[in-house]
């Protein structure tokens, strides 16, 4: 042994979070990794492939996104593309998504001191 101390093996982690929980974060970083892809066409086919045949999850990943995310001149091409899926649940999620946006900020309260 070259001395050094071996460390007691690390403790295995286990993921508390569903797997519909885990496929939801999975389908929002496709949405945010391709905001600004000008081609919706693969990003949709990314989404579809993903999400499998749960398209609850993927309208409550894609509505709240493309609703908080319509007015960023940026998105648009995925935003308009977004918002053309028929998927249950679509019109309600992206509703969602708009009146998110349209909430004041919030912040810490200035201190009065």
């Amino acid at each position: 042994m070259s001395g050094a101390a071996s460390s007691p093996a690390m403790p295995r982690s286990r993921n508390l979070l569903s797997a519909e929980t885990l496929r939801d974060i999975h389908l929002s970083a496709i949405h945010t990794r391709h905001k600004w892809d000008a081609d919706p066409v693969p990003v949709i086919a990314e989404l579809r492939r993903e999400a499998d045949d749960r398209l609850d999850i993927l309208a409550a990943a894609a509505g709240p996104w493309a609703g908080f995310t319509e007015r960023d001149e940026d998105a648009q091409a995925l935003v308009g593309a977004v918002m053309q899926l028929e998927l249950p649940g679509l019109d309600e999620a992206i509703e969602l998504g708009r009146s998110r946006a349209a909430q004041s900020v919030h912040a810490t309260p200035p201190t009065t001191h």
